[in-house]
């Protein structure tokens, strides 16, 4: 007979935290796919996709948010401000540049976060410099052989776009 080092409420608590957490990664994976998909081969505009998503996000997460009334102001706030503002800046990215460079981009968000930082005088310390070095050379050896004639858009534009909302 094993034992497991968690109490039976803690590993069950575990078990569903990690079933949780795959279910997200399988949701967000997919998303900008079936994204791609609706732009190009159903001709849906990307802000009416933006509202289906977060229609369908209110009506799945107003009952818990209900449930939590200290913290629905708050919510309220960063999800008509913060969320919105940035999915329609990333389906917006997604349809002109597509998924893999929009992307791309999204993750260049922490070095963009670092670099705002370093030009407002915060102190970067040398471990930090390594992963924006690490980070930077990482997005490099991706877009290296990118072809610009494939892209039908102007990159800077969604670059700036879909970046600027974290900052």
């Amino acid at each position: 007979m094993t034992h497991s080092p968690l109490p039976p409420a803690d590993a069950r608590g575990a078990r569903r935290g990690r079933w949780l957490v795959f279910a997200a990664t399988f949701f967000w994976g997919t998303s900008a796919t079936l994204a791609r998909f609706m732009f190009r081969d159903l001709h849906v505009p990307p802000l009416t996709v933006v509202v289906l998503r977060l229609a369908i996000s209110v009506v799945l997460l107003a009952p818990w948010l209900l449930w939590r009334r200290r913290e629905s102001l708050y919510f309220l706030l960063l999800s008509v401000f913060g969320v919105a503002a940035i999915q329609c800046t990333y389906y917006y990215s997604v349809a002109t540049l597509g998924v893999g460079l929009a992307i791309l981009i999204q993750y260049l968000a922490p070095t963009l976060i670092v670099i705002v930082d370093a030009l407002r005088g915060v102190r970067i310390g040398a471990l930090m410099l390594v992963a924006l070095g690490a980070a930077l050379g990482g997005t490099a050896l991706l877009v290296g052989n990118v072809n610009p004639a494939t892209i039908h858009a102007k990159p800077c534009r969604g670059a700036v776009m879909i970046r600027w909302g974290p900052v």
